[in-house]
C-alpha cells in the first residue's frame, strides 16, 4: 500500500469555507462600493433638482420679459412666486441705452431681469441674470 493514500492520525483536512479575515475584507469592499453608489445617486438627484429649478426659472424669465416688453411703459419692479416648495423672486428693469456705442440705434432699450430661487434646503438656491435688448415698435 502506498504511504500517501491514507491520512495519518492527527492530520486535519483543510476546512471548507472562508476565514474571518476574508469575510471582513469582503464586507469592507462591499461597504465602500455601496457608499460610492449612494453618493453618486445623491449627486444625480441634486443635479436633477438644479436642472428643474433652472428650467422653471428660464420659463418664468421669458414670460416676464415678454409681458414687460408688451407693457412698453414702467421702469420695473420686484415680484415673487412660490410653487412646489420653491420660491422664485425676480427684479426687472428697463434701461435706455445711450452713448457712442448706441448712436446707430437711438431707441435701443435693455430689459434686465435678475432672478433668484430657493428650494427646500439651504444649499438649493441659485441666481441668474438675463439682458434682453429691444427696439420699441413704431406705430
Amino acid at each position: 500500500m502506498n504511504k500517501y493514500s491514507e491520512p495519518k492520525s492527527g492530520f486535519r483536512k483543510p476546512a471548507k469555507g472562508f476565514t474571518l479575515i476574508e469575510l471582513m475584507v469582503s464586507v469592507i469592499i462591499i461597504s465602500i462600493s455601496v457608499i460610492s453608489i449612494y453618493q453618486a445617486f445623491i449627486g444625480c438627484m441634486d443635479g436633477k433638482v438644479a436642472a428643474e429649478n433652472y428650467n422653471r426659472c428660464t420659463v418664468l424669465a421669458l414670460e416676464q420679459i415678454q409681458k414687460f416688453e408688451e407693457e412698453s411703459t414702467g421702469s420695473g419692479g420686484t415680484e415673487q412666486l412660490s410653487e412646489n416648495n420653491r420660491l422664485f423672486e425676480w427684479t426687472i428693469e428697463r434701461k435706455d441705452l445711450t452713448g457712442n456705442a448706441y448712436d446707430a440705434y437711438p431707441s435701443l432699450k435693455a430689459i434686465i431681469l435678475n432672478m433668484k430661487w430657493q428650494g427646500p434646503g439651504e444649499h438649493r438656491k441659485g441666481q441668474m441674470t438675463w439682458t434682453y435688448y429691444t427696439i420699441p415698435r413704431q406705430e
